[in-house]
């Protein structure tokens, strides 16, 4: 709401605000943008019209639409909710950091792309590094983890979509059960796998092969 009411106020003066314009200015129109139209709308062009000033005024608060999509995935990251440092074992630090970024890819489907690029690890890492994974173990053990919840969050997207579990089911239903006889056994739990609980069961399947690495490393 506050964003539309600034850009009627620009309009109605007709002229450009390049002078006034911060860098928050942009952002929060951005941000509008996207509520919108989704992301697929945020242009240059777009939000240059949204804010009321020529396009090539935009580059002297953001450097690119990378450094734009940056700063909207911040503001939605800043929404994790993480558990105080040194509150829990590192491994329920490990499960509630990843939790936490589950629920809110969920809640804003559309930020999981740029999300994927921002630096979210900070809490992770202290986890792993108590568990006794470190260096290169610790980025690849935070690597799997976060393609694990990303995953599982387009998964259960997709599955949220109508008609998805018809074309599922029909699916293993033509599928050869010679050729694949314990898909066919265990299609009831394929066709309803993308429920919260299965991705509580993912994630602590991979923190207990992370503790297993820890105890021999």
């Amino acid at each position: 709401m506050h964003i539309q009411v600034q850009y009627v106020y620009m309009s109605r003066r007709g002229g450009s605000r390049s002078g006034e314009l911060t860098r928050q200015d942009v952002i929060d129109a951005a941000a509008g943008l996207v509520a919108e139209h989704g992301y697929a709308g945020l242009t240059m062009r777009a939000l240059a019209q949204r804010c009321g000033v020529p396009t090539m005024t935009l580059y002297r608060h953001v450097r690119d639409k990378e450094d734009l999509l940056g700063a909207l995935a911040d503001g939605v990251l800043g929404e994790l909710q993480l558990p105080e440092p040194g509150t829990l074992s590192w491994q329920q630090e490990l499960a509630a950091v990843f939790r936490s970024v589950h629920d809110l890819l969920l809640k804003h489907p559309d930020v999981a792309e740029i999300a994927a690029r921002q630096p979210v690890a900070g809490e992770a890492l202290d986890a792993l590094r108590r568990a006794g994974i470190e260096g290169e173990a610790a980025a690849s053990a935070f690597a799997t983890l976060f393609a694990f919840t990303l995953g599982f969050v387009q998964q259960q997207l997709l599955s949220a979509a109508p008609g998805s579990l018809a074309r599922r089911q029909v699916v293993l239903e033509r599928l050869p059960l010679d050729d694949f006889e314990n898909l066919s056994r265990l299609s009831a739990v394929f066709l309803l796998r993308s429920s919260d609980r299965h991705f509580e069961e993912g994630l602590e399947l991979i923190i207990r092969g992370l503790e297993r690495s820890g105890e021999t490393g």
